[in-house]
């Protein structure tokens, strides 16, 4: 999974304006319950990986699998709901920018298989304390 991780990592550094860029261990949620992590600073993107399942070839060696990663871009929207902020501005800026990571991501080769990286699913969340989080998910196969 780091060459997965290294590969994503390492597309997302190369689009402006993304302040952090991690693995996924939970951050947005410690900070939003007072927990002690580091800061965070915004744009942030951090990236987890869900299940993965595993098929034998053989019985022994290799092995293929097919899982999933979350990228998940998070913004600081506190100043965006004052009065006069320009809110159109400031979403429209906000998905034009997940947008972006998404076309880096979409259809890349897997580090490891070869075979393209492929948006299975998205959503958008809000936490408390006006942070906006877009999430995408997506699908790759891999072998170990």
């Amino acid at each position: 999974m780091e060459q997965h991780y290294i590969q994503l990592r390492t597309i997302v550094s190369g689009i402006k304006g993304i302040s952090v860029i991690d693995e996924d261990s939970g951050q947005l949620e410690a900070m939003l319950n007072g927990e002690d992590t580091y800061p965070i600073t915004f744009p942030a993107v951090l990236i987890a990986f869900g299940d993965t399942e595993w098929k034998s070839f053989s019985g022994r060696g290799p092995q293929r699998g097919s899982g999933t990663v979350i990228v998940r871009t998070a913004f600081d929207c506190y100043d965006d709901t004052h009065r006069g902020a320009g809110q159109d501005s400031y979403a429209t800026g906000r998905m034009a920018k997940v947008h972006e990571i998404h076309l880096a991501i979409q259809g890349q080769p897997s580090a490891v298989s070869g075979r393209p990286l492929n948006r299975v699913r998205s959503r958008t969340v809000t936490l408390p304390g006006r942070i906006k989080v877009y999430e995408q998910e997506y699908a790759f196969t891999t072998e170990e």
